[in-house]
């Protein structure tokens, strides 16, 4: 497992993807200390983990949207509560 720090993160992403890319898992710190791993998919897992096409995606979104009621009245509600 290579370790990574989190600044190293932010400023490598093609180091992350070249490491995913080889098989090899990433132990992300955060000032010295173990903070997460970051692990490649496994062949089974990347069908899984496939992403829905804009148009599907965005026709799910507006179905919950519309059964979902508002959380304020109106937008001066709203506007007061924050």
């Amino acid at each position: 497992m290579k370790p990574m720090t989190a600044h190293d993160l932010k400023n490598s992403t093609r180091e992350v993807v070249r490491t995913l890319k080889r098989g090899e898992s990433i132990l992300l710190t955060f000032r010295g200390k173990p903070l997460d791993a970051i692990v490649p998919l496994q062949a089974g897992d990347q069908e899984a983990a496939s992403i829905r096409p804009y148009e599907v995606a965005w026709t799910e979104i507006e179905a919950q949207l519309r059964q979902a009621k508002p959380r304020f009245a109106s937008w001066q509600q709203a506007e007061a509560e924050s």
